[in-house]
Parts: C-alpha cells; sequence; structure tokens
C-alpha cells in the first residue's frame, strides 16, 4: 500500500474557545495527545504543525513550526507538506477526537478509487470538511501562491 502520512494542525489561537482546545482533557489525557496516537496508529508517520513550546510534552512526535505565520490553517497545511516525504497526506486539526480507523479507511479507499485527486475532501451532513481531509503533496506551490497573495480561505 502507497505510504501515508498525517499532519495534525495545533496551530490556532482558539480564539472563539478562549484558551488552546489542544491541552483540554479527554479519555484521560489531553485532546492532542490522544489524537496523535489515534493517527500514530493508523498512517506511517505524524506531523504535528504548532508550537514546539506548547507540545513539547509530545516526546515522540515530530513537531513543526507554521512556515509562515499567522495565515491560518493554510500555512499548517503547507507546512506540513513541505515536511511531508509522502504524496499523500490525510490533514486533520486538534480538535478532532472522534475520527477513527473507519474514516481514514475511507479517507485512503477514496484515494485508491480517485489516483488522480489532489484533494479529497469528505462531505458530512452537506458540509465539506478540508480539515479532515486527503491533501498531495503536489499542491505545495499552488498553497503557496495562495498564502502569498493572502487568499488564504
Amino acid at each position: 500500500m502507497t505510504q501515508m502520512n498525517a499532519v495534525l494542525l495545533a496551530g490556532g489561537a482558539s480564539s472563539r474557545f478562549g484558551s488552546d482546545k489542544a491541552l483540554i482533557p479527554f479519555a484521560g489525557m489531553r485532546l492532542i495527545e490522544y489524537i496523535y496516537h489515534n493517527l500514530n496508529s493508523n498512517f506511517d508517520r505524524v506531523i504535528v504543525v504548532g508550537s514546539k513550546k506548547d507540545y513539547s510534552f509530545l516526546k515522540e512526535a515530530e513537531i513543526r513550526e507554521d512556515i509562515y505565520q499567522n495565515c491560518g490553517p493554510l500555512a499548517g497545511i503547507y507546512t506540513g507538506l513541505y515536511f511531508s516525504d509522502s504524496s499523500y497526506n490525510f490533514v486533520c486539526g486538534c480538535d478532532m477526537p472522534f475520527l477513527n480507523k473507519n474514516y481514514f479507511d475511507f479517507i485512503k479507499k477514496e484515494r485508491t478509487l480517485n489516483p488522480e485527486a489532489e484533494i479529497i475532501v469528505p462531505q458530512f451532513n452537506g458540509y465539506l470538511e478540508p480539515l479532515a481531509a486527503l491533501y498531495q503533496r503536489s499542491l505545495l506551490p499552488v498553497i503557496k501562491k495562495e498564502i502569498l497573495n493572502n487568499n488564504l480561505r
């Protein structure tokens, strides 16, 4: 099977939440730890995009800080893809603890069925889920251009 990495986005300001949501308790650990371990058991490699200082407790994790600061999730996706050695990368936010093996298997199957797709974005209840989606590393130049043009959404 083709190598597939995961990118865990943990760089947001959590302004609506009021504190770093990645650090809230969940299932006996911090939320980000729970998600990290879940991803780590389902993908070849996990790249956490966030503050090395804030998430230093993730001892075994590869933590990368945004290449482009203050540019939102798009910059996090760019950073994760940049440091990935895989063509295919599952990207998710640090507030998605209910993604599971069935979801990951669905994404992997969709990639197999749609090998030419550069992005596989599931739809749930009529809403696209771009932060629980598969991105090809080949999108790096396109994403970089959008960031540099301040097209961040």
